[in-house]
């Protein structure tokens, strides 16, 4: 349906409680621009969609978001440079020096980059951001079956470094 198309559209009433409404309006024109049968018709898609991925059918459009604690890898002092790409000397926060090849955090990190490999056929793009030290937030778009999406959202969020994790499904 074409939302240029009036004769597909249909008119019907709903009851809310006033401050809900009130609240919805101001929402809507101050944050969106949007006319409220524009932002109930958008909230009613989004709910659909939101609904329908549970069937985990067909194909699908959307993003993975992971938050991956990676903790500290090694004691010693040295360099990096920050989003601005100035250098910056610091400490991990970690006593210890930890065995790169061992370390758990790191083999999270390793092992996302394995597991991104093996769905590459869903993969459309990764964005990987270092937030802090020991803090990465990558997003990941997805394109392909809803079965194999699901596949790839739960084989991440079985890793141990991954703190938060979301998924969107737009389409």
């Amino acid at each position: 349906m074409s939302p240029d198309d009036e004769s597909e559209y249909k008119r019907f009433s709903i009851s809310l409680p006033n401050d809900l409404l009130e609240e919805f309006d101001a929402f809507v024109s101050s944050k969106h621009k949007l006319s409220r049968s524009d932002a109930i018709r958008k909230a009613m898609r989004n709910f659909i969609t939101s609904d329908e991925w549970k069937d985990l059918q067909g194909s699908r459009v959307g993003s993975i978001t992971i938050l991956m604690s990676h903790g500290s890898l090694t004691h010693q002092r040295h360099t990096h440079g920050d989003v601005s790409h100035e250098p910056y000397e610091h400490d991990h926060r970690d006593s210890e020096h930890i065995d790169h090849d061992h370390a758990e955090p790191h083999a999270d990190l390793l092992r996302s980059n394995e597991i991104e490999h093996i769905y590459k056929d869903i993969i459309v793009s990764t964005l990987h951001v270092h937030l802090e030290d020991d803090r990465c937030l990558e997003i990941i778009a997805v394109k392909g079956q809803a079965h194999r999406i699901k596949e790839l959202y739960d084989t991440l969020n079985a890793l141990k470094g991954v703190a938060m994790h979301g998924i969107s499904i737009i389409s």
